[in-house]
């Protein structure tokens, strides 16, 4: 029976994975979410996680309390009253509060979900064209930094071309949906630069860069860029790593 369960596992794995390569990298993207997306929102929300052992204490303290004195009265209303059955119930109420907690976070983020700008489902099409986008991106962002190593200043897409550090298709401009854009400070170019990618689709983001290489993206119309500062236009959201 063992033997057969393990002939069994390892079919559904074969199968799970030939599926998943006929379906594409979006399946394998959306199983690889789920199974382990949360590390990613855990490694940047706990940096910003800040206990407060004054309050935890007090939580503490109070716990302590009500259980020290729930439990001398139990045992004057019934002396058989054993301290296990305190315990089972100070972690009934605990459960109680974390439930509630998470009940509570349940409701806001679906209401958030429902009143979000950006749709809840994108073709795939559209995925395909801003991972495309947001990667081309990247590569502007690390081609400026080798350019500005060499030459001091910040370059456009013909100067970063002619110098070797992209190819003439990135350099061109435009990729699958999207149009790039890239452009020096007109008054710091060796300091600040921006590259803008906008969508010649519908319900497709927008995405932004500058020197600081952090991308952003954005699902509202196209927002001007001051080619002085090159600053992050409001309405731009860091994009998750």
């Amino acid at each position: 029976m063992t033997r057969a369960r393990v002939l069994i596992g390892i079919g559904l794995g074969f199968f799970l994975f030939i599926v998943t390569g006929c379906m594409g990298p979006f399946v394998a993207h959306a199983i690889g979410r789920v199974l382990v997306g949360w590390t990613s929102y855990l490694t940047g929300t706990l940096p910003r996680v800040h206990v407060n052992p004054a309050a935890v204490g007090m939580a503490g303290v109070c716990l302590a309390l009500v259980g020290a004195i729930g439990h001398t009265f139990l045992i004057w209303l019934r002396p058989s009253w054993r301290a296990r059955w305190t315990f089972s119930a100070l972690a009934i109420v605990v459960l109680a509060f974390v439930a509630g907690i998470a009940g509570v976070g349940v409701v806001h983020q679906t209401a958030w979900l429902m009143n979000a700008p950006e749709p809840l489902l994108r073709a795939s099409w559209s995925m395909l064209s801003e991972f495309h986008a947001r990667d081309s991106l990247s590569a502007i962002a690390q081609t400026e930094t080798i350019f500005r190593e060499r030459t001091g200043r910040y370059g456009t897409l013909p100067e970063l071309v002619a110098a070797g550090l992209l190819d003439k298709e990135l350099g061109s401009g435009r990729v699958p949906d999207y149009t790039i854009e890239v452009c020096p400070s007109l008054t710091e170019p060796e300091l600040r630069w921006f590259a803008v990618a906008f969508s010649r689709r519908k319900n497709c983001r927008q995405f932004f860069v500058n020197e600081t290489g952090l991308r952003r993206y954005s699902t509202g119309a196209p927002c001007p860029v001051d080619r002085a500062t090159c600053e992050v236009p409001s309405g731009f959201t860091l994009v998750e790593k």
